[in-house]
């Protein structure tokens, strides 16, 4: 049962970790930078 929720943390962060590199990626302020 303990593992299970282990998992369930593990994958939620992963998850959240990716979300915030698409984000960082498409970010207004990165965009202006890398055009200019």
């Amino acid at each position: 049962m303990q593992q299970r929720l282990k998992q369930q943390q593990q994958q939620a962060l992963m998850q959240q970790a990716l979300l915030q590199q698409q984000q960082s990626m498409y970010h207004p302020g990165v965009i202006a930078a890398m055009s200019q």
